[in-house]
């Protein structure tokens, strides 16, 4: 009895080395057949698999004006399109947003602009916690969108002018700092003062 329970766990043993070679000799590829393939929804198909890892190419930019998809910047007039490069002729990396949608119509010169009693207001209002924002840059922009340049490298900055002559200017550094500043006509700097933080919570 005892032998013939050897025997048959040794043909057993032997079947199942024959049929792993077998496997090993047809290739990992002609495993499954190709109705088998078909029929496995969880094996996307070849245009699937090639796509998986694509990244989906964005509007081209406009070379002209950064700022614009080139097809926003070709549907614009001639007049438009040469103010909009004129605006940063220097390729200084500022944008100058509200001349820029004054540009293309969608503000005019009578758009309100920012004033250093408001914008204290605003701050003390963010301090008490009655905006959900959770920087004082991002209240800033909600409630005045239309800023007069951002940029910069390395630490950004977003400054609205009290007026078209710049001679006071509110900038908002990395959206967590807010300072004043106050220029002569010789464009010195007569007042600089830190809005926020307030000297409260320093």
């Amino acid at each position: 009895m005892k032998k013939r329970i050897a025997l048959l766990l040794t043909l057993t043993v032997w079947l199942t080395v024959g049929v792993l070679v077998v496997l090993s000799l047809q290739g990992c590829d002609n495993i499954f057949s190709e109705e088998d393939v078909k029929a496995d929804d969880s094996l996307p198909p070849e245009e699937e698999k090639k796509g998986m890892h694509k990244e989906e190419e964005g509007p081209k930019i406009s070379e002209d004006y950064p700022y614009l998809n080139e097809d926003e910047f070709v549907a614009l007039t001639e007049d438009q399109q040469e103010a909009l490069v004129q605006l940063d002729p220097n390729n200084s990396a500022f944008r100058y947003y509200r001349k820029e949608q004054m540009i293309l119509g969608n503000i005019t010169e009578e758009e309100p602009r920012l004033d250093l009693e408001t914008a204290k207001q605003i701050i003390a209002d963010f301090e008490s916690g009655k905006y959900s924002e959770k920087r004082v840059g991002d209240v800033f922009y909600k409630l005045f969108p239309y800023y007069d340049i951002a940029g910069g490298s390395g630490i950004s900055c977003m400054q609205y002018w009290l007026d078209d002559a710049r001679s006071a200017i509110i900038t908002i550094w990395d959206s967590e700092a807010v300072t004043y500043a106050e220029f002569d006509e010789e464009r010195n700097r007569v007042i600089d003062e830190e809005l926020y933080p307030t000297q409260k919570n320093n």
